[in-house]
């Protein structure tokens, strides 16, 4: 009877511990709808600008979390900057950004 308690008690904990980290903010997302890759930087609050590029798969928009706590994304083409919070959705359309 223990034996079946404890294990019972380990199958909780282990699916509580799933269910949390499923539900975790995982942070700000960018979005590119277009059929180019861009190049584009990221400033994260208080730290330091790192370039990356985001690439669109053929079968559908390629989506990335970019910043956890907010953050600043420019597109190298453009210029364009946009200031973004840690739960925003920030899509590429037509080579503009825009907050979803």
């Amino acid at each position: 009877m223990k034996k079946i308690c404890m294990i019972v008690i380990i199958l909780l904990c282990t699916s509580l511990a799933t269910s949390v980290y499923a539900f975790e903010n995982k942070g700000a997302t960018l979005e590119n709808q277009d059929f180019k890759s861009y190049k584009y930087k990221v400033t994260p609050e208080g730290g330091d600008p790192s370039e990356n590029v985001v690439l669109r798969n053929i079968d559908g928009s390629c989506t990335i979390y970019i910043c956890k706590f907010g953050c600043e994304v420019t597109l190298v083409e453009t210029g364009q900057t946009i200031t973004v919070g840690p739960e925003d959705k920030v899509i590429i359309y037509r080579g503009v950004l825009k907050t979803k």
